[in-house]
This record gives C-alpha cells, structure tokens and sequence, in this order.
C-alpha cells in the first residue's frame, strides 16, 4: 500500500471513531455524515470491498435496507472487473439473511483463490454462518481447520 493511501486509511480509521462517539448521542445525525463522506470518497471506496462491506454492516444496524443493498449493487458492479469482491459481496447477503447466497459467492471466492476468503473464520460480519456446517467444511476445504475438528477420522 502507497504511503498516500496508508494516510487516507489512517484518516478513515479516525474519522471512524468520531463517527461511533457521535453515533451513539445521534445515530440518524451520524448517518448523514457518513452518506455525505461516502459521496465523497467514492471513487476510492469503490476500489476497497473491504470498506464498502463494513458500510453494508452499519446500514444493516440502523436498518437502511435501501442502502445496503445499493452497496451491493456497487459490489456487484465491482465484481466485475475485481475477483476479491466476491467473499464482500457474501457478507452483504449474510447481513441481509440470505445465507444461501452468501455460501454461493463464498464458493465462488474459494474456487478463484480469494485472498479473503479466510475472513468467513474470524470475521464479525460472518458469524451468522459459522453455525451452518457449509461453513465448516468450507474452512476444512480452505485448510483452516482439520479434519479432526470436525469429529472425522
């Protein structure tokens, strides 16, 4: 990573913090910032699937349905020409429910080597699926978990 874009995620980072304390004294207030800073820094969001998947979470906690699934239809547009968006894209339908999907594009992710397709492990936004044994033998098939753990011989 550039020395440029390291400062602008440093900048992001801060500017998240600000954003949870304001958050919690006016959450509809805080939105709007983030809407109005989304706008801004498009054109960099749209190259982090990373990024835009954290976004889809926090409209999912407030309950902006519309704008997580705009976000997906940015991620779907990014897809396009990006292959590691595919394990964002099944976070965003693990946080709209659709687990199903969310196991396809996770299976796409593994078929074409994401490189983040590990983050089904430890990532916040996959919990919901860890209890579906998809999950497991997704992992054991990744190699991050073996096949002792899962009661095989």
């Amino acid at each position: 990573m550039s020395l440029g874009r390291r400062r602008l995620a440093a900048i992001m980072s801060t500017d998240m913090v600000g954003y949870t304390a304001l958050g919690q004294k006016d959450e509809s207030h805080s939105l709007l910032l983030v809407d109005e800073q989304r706008k801004l820094l498009r054109p960099i969001e749209r190259s982090n699937a990373s990024s835009m998947n954290d976004l889809a979470y926090a409209y999912a906690e407030a309950g902006r349905k519309e704008e997580v699934r705009r976000v997906l239809a940015d991620l779907l547009e990014m897809r396009k020409v990006s292959k590691r968006a595919a394990p964002a894209i099944a976070g965003v339908h693990t946080v709209l429910g659709e687990h199903d999907k969310s196991f396809e594009r996770l299976e796409k992710g593994f078929e074409e080597h994401s490189p983040y397709i590990s983050s089904i492990r430890d990532g916040f936004i996959f919990e919901p699926l860890r209890v579906d044994p998809r999950s497991t033998d997704l992992l054991r098939r990744i190699g991050l978990v073996s096949s002792q753990a899962r009661g095989e011989s």
